[in-house]
């Protein structure tokens, strides 16, 4: 007979395969009412596929619809779960823990509750490690609180180098200040000023400097591309109330600072450059900013089958869509010995979503599968196509031929930018 928990088990799934199963069924009904005669039933059917919620982005055409209709309204649907999802992540998680707790119960439950992967380190890192008790009280509150006073509790910090493993604990220096004081939250990140550096050069005309270095950290469960820090929206004041200049005021309009966030680990450093403040100041009273996060969504995979007949003369360019990601074959050639595959990808937001953030894209996931199913790494890849709103990738190949080859590129259906406001108090300058 087998254990209770296995036929629960059983049961759970098959009653989520039938509601997936159901949930398919009723989106393709829907679809197919987007270009019906009538526009109370065309205005039916959007809104009741907005009412079955973010699921539908998954099953929504993958193709362009031939009718102008049905283009729009498919664009107005996944706009809707877009801004929706903007929203979601400027307020980022919350957290309740409450009772005495071992460090492993609270670690699971944060996972739990947030879907943050939450890793212990000390082992590793060759700690001392003891399954803290610990003496909670925290209803409702944003993950980077609720975890700073979860860690001030047990006298542990953040170990940064953690990769995949999600968000690393490991014990801290004694001389190390509590983190609830630390650093400002802004949704879903943290930030903290590690390291103020004042410098002078007495061999030019240039006036001292104050480089201010920021720790980004982000929760676990999300996958930022880069941080934007624009100049203009920089306010900084010392405690004698004189504000603290980023270049000059002439310059501020035109540029912004960005780091890539997607080299690995949970936190990035972004370095905010300031004219020094008057020898009579002691700290910067207040540092406020305004941080455009770019964050990728889901990750999906595109399959181009076929190849064959994609290398042959009068082949047009192939798109496919998934929520707000379309990629597009353009082209599959011999070159020599090597096969070429070109595509390009752009994003619903254009533009604004890919300039100064392509380099992300060529890391990318992309390969071929042989007609045996087996994986064929890409032996190189250049870009090959730059536009306003698109970047274009060329993937090399070496097989003797395509034939029985599907292509498999892998990028997030959707990239969301999220303004995010901070303020950092009472910094003490060197």
């Amino acid at each position: 007979m087998l254990p209770a928990l296995v036929i629960a088990a059983s049961l759970i799934a098959q009653v989520e395969a039938s509601a997936s199963d159901d949930l398919t069924g009723e989106v393709q009904r829907l679809l197919k009412k987007l270009d019906a005669p009538e526009a109370d039933a065309r205005n039916a059917a959007e809104e009741t596929l907005i009412r079955l919620g973010p699921k539908v982005v998954e099953l929504l055409p993958t193709t362009e619809d031939p009718s102008l209709e049905v283009r729009e309204r498919l664009a107005r649907i996944r706009e809707h779960f877009a801004h929706s999802r903007a929203e979601q992540l400027q307020s980022g998680s919350t957290v309740t823990l409450s009772g005495t707790l071992s460090l492993e119960e609270v670690r699971a439950e944060i996972e739990k509750q947030t879907g943050n992967k939450i890793a212990d380190y000390r082992e590793k890192l060759g700690q001392n490690v003891t399954n803290l008790q610990l003496k909670l009280d925290i209803k409702d509150a944003p993950f980077w609180p609720a975890l700073d006073a979860v860690l001030d509790s047990a006298q542990l910090g953040i170990y940064p180098f953690s990769g995949d493993d999600g968000l690393a604990i490991a014990g801290r220096s004694p001389s190390e200040l509590p983190r609830r004081n630390r650093g400002a939250y802004a949704g879903p990140l943290r930030i903290e000023a590690t390291r103020l550096v004042s410098e002078r050069h007495p061999g030019t005309s240039d006036s001292a400097a104050l480089a201010v270095s920021l720790e980004i950290a982000w929760e676990p469960r999300l996958k930022p591309i880069s941080f934007e820090q624009p100049l203009a929206k920089i306010q900084a004041v010392d405690d004698q109330g004189e504000e603290l200049f980023v270049e000059r005021p002439a310059q501020r309009e035109e540029r912004s600072l960005q780091v890539s966030a997607t080299g690995g680990g949970t936190a990035v450093e972004m370095m905010i450059p300031f004219s020094a403040p008057p020898r009579a100041a002691a700290k910067i009273a207040s540092l406020k900013g305004t941080l455009n996060a770019l964050i990728a969504g889901k990750t999906e995979a595109f399959k181009f089958e076929k190849l064959s007949d994609a290398a042959k003369a009068g082949f047009k360019p192939l798109p496919q869509r998934i929520a707000d990601a379309t990629v597009v074959l353009d082209a599959v050639r011999k070159n020599n010995d090597i096969w070429e595959v070109a595509i390009r990808v752009r994003y619903a937001a254009g533009g604004k979503i890919l300039a100064g953030n392509r380099g992300w894209i060529l890391q990318n996931d992309a390969y071929l599968t042989g007609a045996d199913g087996q994986r064929i790494d890409k032996a190189g890849s250049h870009s090959s196509a730059v536009g306003e709103d698109e970047f274009g990738v060329t993937y090399q190949f070496d097989v003797p031929d395509v034939e029985g080859c599907t292509f498999i590129y892998k990028t997030p259906s959707s990239i969301q930018s999220v303004p995010l406001e901070y303020e950092l108090k009472n910094l003490p300058l060197p």
